[in-house]
């Protein structure tokens, strides 16, 4: 996978392999964070973040779980 630094903050690729039942992709933060799930939850959802005040931003489900 190949998530570039550059991209906006809450930018990600995620895929999924059927056959083995594994949820993989990148995620931009303040940095790319990569991922590997065996649940499948695909699509994203809106979280709040925990430092300082708390601020609504978009992330993959699979990191919410």
């Amino acid at each position: 996978m190949n998530l570039s630094k550059t991209v906006a903050r809450g930018k990600s690729k995620t895929f999924y392999d059927p056959i083995n039942g594994i949820l993989f992709g990148q995620w931009k933060d303040n940095k790319v964070v990569s991922y590997i799930s065996s649940l499948p939850l695909i699509g994203n959802g809106t979280t709040m973040q925990q430092c300082g005040s708390e601020v609504p931003f978009n992330c993959p489900k699979a990191l919410q779980a």
